[in-house]
Parts: structure tokens; sequence; C-alpha cells
């Protein structure tokens, strides 16, 4: 199953996490800046911080990652499947370093 492929890839991504700052204005720059560095645009900067932190929001609360990509994909039309896993990577990265790999993904 690809999706199943592509949360293997998005667990192996949170596993490369970054430490966590104490400061989250700086953790939403990083994770702006690496949106950016990944290609993937948005409209607006908060509503893009605030997707980001909802995804650690749902995977904190026991929403498996491939239901995380899924309701990305869901909500934003345009988003492949491939964008939402990179998405939702850089977001463990920044907002929750090493869940995904804790949980084991």
């Amino acid at each position: 199953m690809r999706l199943s492929l592509l949360v293997a890839g998005l667990v192996a991504v949170a596993g490369l996490a970054v430490p966590a700052h104490a400061d989250p204005a700086e953790d939403d720059a990083n994770f702006l800046a690496m949106l950016k560095n990944a290609g993937i645009t948005y409209n607006n900067a908060g509503r893009a911080v605030t997707a980001g932190r909802t995804v650690c929001q749902l995977i904190n609360s026991g929403t498996a990652p491939a239901d995380v990509v899924t309701q990305l994909t869901n909500a934003n039309p345009g988003f492949k499947t491939e964008n939402a896993l990179t998405f939702t990577g850089i977001a463990a990265r920044v907002y929750c370093p090493g869940r995904l790999k804790d949980s084991g993904g």
C-alpha cells in the first residue's frame, strides 16, 4: 500500500528530529523556512503554523500518522499526498520531535 510506504517515510523524517526550542516564535520561523526549502507554499503563514501545530496535537492525541496525512489532503484538495507527508514530517520535526518515532509510527 502506497500510504504505508509514505508513513514509513514520515517516521524516518521524524527520526531526524531536531530538539524543540523554548521559543515558539523560533520554532514557527524554522517551520516556515523548512516548508519553503521543501517547496511547499502557503497563502497565510499563520494558518500554516496553526496547521503544523495541529499535526502534533492530532498525533499526541493518538491519531495515526496515516490519518493525519489523510486529513491534510482532505482539508486541502490541491495538496498531494506526498506534500502532506512532507508537511507532516516537518511539523513533527519542529513541534513534536521524536513523537512519531516513539509511537511506533
